[in-house]
């Protein structure tokens, strides 16, 4: 952006205007948030399940050792 036009906005303009730039950049960097379906309800459960699922096998072998 040109510094004459970042002069001409009023504060709230350019408030939002580099909030959407961090979103954006944000959006860039974290895949996660970049895809709407890979953060859906059911993947989160779903990854959620195979951590427990890893936690309880785990736990098994310890106690088993």
């Amino acid at each position: 952006m040109f510094p004459e036009t970042v002069e001409t906005m009023n504060l709230t303009q350019r408030g939002t205007a580099s909030q959407l730039k961090s979103r954006k950049l944000n959006t860039a960097r974290d895949p996660r948030r970049s895809s709407p379906e890979k953060n859906s309800k059911e993947t989160k459960s779903r990854r959620r399940r195979k951590r427990v699922e890893e936690e309880v096998r785990t736990n098994a072998e310890r106690n088993r050792g």
